[in-house]
């Protein structure tokens, strides 16, 4: 070997040796140089290295050695930094209190990467700064910044900053900032900002901003902004409200209304469509019910003043004896009368089209089945006797046509039937106003009856089993 000095070369035989001392200026070693010791330490300001590769733990047969890499002290913040392998083969950096001659390091802390560029297969810790090209590794961690080109990979913490491009991976964690192009991937947190593009994923948190184009994915949770689009995902609502959503169709799973007045009820009378029904707007005076027609297969409001008898009518009887309506049982028997084509229609809007030139009829018994006491604010008085409220399906003949119609609709000349199959003229109605109970019954059979000898229907506006009220 050959030292070259300033004072000159020195040849120097292979069995040469220094025990100690030093060399003054410059040293320049021609071939290889090899140092056997356990520390090599270099003092200069700047150590330039003309190699391409470096080798660490080359020649190392020490298999307990669980790190490799380089130790830069740093006396300022009083801990080093290590930039290396650890024992499963990761390239890791992170503080350590590990010196130079460390021979392991059982301490380390990771630190963050800071740059502009990276490119990383999956990235355990946070990604902070703009992200762009094709990503498909997962980031288990915060990504904080703009986010942008393909992303197949998943976000396990928050991501944070405008998102565009494709991202198929899942985040979970919260989503701050607008958030455009195709998301595949489900978002387990807060999806905060403007949402556009093609959703498909579920977000399970809540859902800040205006949220446009198609979203197939569920959302539990608060959904606050303004709601445009396709979305066939459930809202599934688990405190708060949905606010920018008004009037939302039935089929979307609203009302398909902006209001409602109080004291009123929402009811389908048509397909998918819900009306709102106020008791005020019944057009009728006193306490209201609602009941369903079957014939229109409706609902509506109506008054319980609408049917019955007053207490104290008299009923007939099989025998031909009379009971007040108040005091039958659902024992009793009563007269009735078995008519053509009568006796069998069930629906009373039908009934009181009924107008026939000549009808034809039988006494016969029918039990009760059932029995019904309402109120009434008002009432008719007919001939003196038979006191009935207006709307109450009675029999008469007028110009020898015979109906059923509501007791308002009888005129002074009609002519009512009475248990001695006789037609009485009208001779008085009278129209009392005051409070007072009235009294029906249904019947097992045939439908009508005599009230103060006079033939009438069971049906009333509401009363009756064939009503059918709610």
């Amino acid at each position: 070997m050959t030292l070259i000095t300033t004072s000159g070369k020195i040849n120097l035989v292979r069995s040469a040796k220094f025990t100690n001392g030093s060399f003054i200026n410059n040293l320049h070693v021609d071939g290889n140089l090899t140092v056997n010791g356990s520390t090599t330490t270099i003092r200069t300001v700047n150590t330039v290295i003309k190699d391409k590769l470096i080798g660490l733990n080359a020649s190392s047969a020490d298999s307990s050695a669980s790190y490799s890499g380089l130790i830069i002290e740093n006396a300022i913040s009083g801990s080093n930094v290590f930039i290396g392998l650890d024992n499963s083969n990761n390239f890791v950096a992170g503080k350590t209190n590990a010196s130079a001659s460390a021979e392991t390091i059982n301490d380390l802390a990771y630190i963050d990467f800071v740059g502009n560029n990276a490119s990383f297969t999956s990235i355990t810790g946070n990604l902070t700064g703009n992200s762009s090209g094709v990503h498909t590794g997962d980031v288990a961690g915060n990504l904080t910044g703009n986010s942008s080109g393909v992303h197949t990979g998943a976000v396990t913490g928050n991501l944070t900053g405008n998102c565009s491009g494709v991202h198929t991976g899942d985040v979970t964690g919260n989503l701050t900032g607008n958030c455009s192009g195709v998301h595949t991937g489900d978002v387990t947190g807060n999806l905060t900002g403007n949402c556009s593009g093609v959703h498909t994923g579920d977000v399970t948190g809540n859902l800040t901003g205006n949220s446009s184009g198609v979203h197939t994915g569920d959302v539990t949770g608060n959904l606050t902004g303004n709601c445009s689009g396709v979305h066939t995902g459930h809202v599934a609502i688990t405190g708060g409200t949905i606010t920018g959503i008004a009037d939302l169709a039935v089929a979307d799973g609203g009302t398909g209304l902006s209001d409602i007045a109080k004291g009123s009820v929402l009811v389908a009378n048509a397909i998918n469509t819900l009306i709102s029904l106020d008791g005020g707007d019944s057009g009728e005076s006193g306490d209201t019910v609602l009941f369903y027609t079957s014939a229109s297969d409706t609902i509506s409001w109506n008054t319980l003043a609408n049917v019955c008898f007053l207490k104290g009518t008299k009923i007939t009887l099989p025998d031909r004896s009379q009971k007040n309506i108040e005091d039958l049982t659902l024992a009793d028997d009563v007269l009735t009368y078995k008519i053509d084509m009568i006796s069998n229609i069930k629906d009373k809007n039908v009934l009181k089209n009924v107008q026939l030139d000549s009808m034809k009829g039988r006494f016969s018994t029918s039990g009760i089945r059932n029995i019904w006491m309402n109120p009434t604010d008002s009432y008719l008085i007919i001939n003196d006797k038979l006191r009935v409220t207006k709307k109450h399906i009675i029999h008469f003949k007028r110009d020898n046509e015979h109906y059923f119609k509501n007791a308002e609709g009888l005129n002074i000349g009609d002519e009512l039937l009475n248990d001695k199959e006789v037609y009485e003229s009208i001779e008085s109605i009278e129209e009392i106003h005051g409070k007072t109970n009235v009294y029906n019954f249904e019947l097992d059979q045939d439908n009508t009856y005599f009230a103060e000898n006079y033939l009438v229907h069971h049906y009333c506006e509401l009363c009756s089993g064939y009503s059918n009220i709610l």
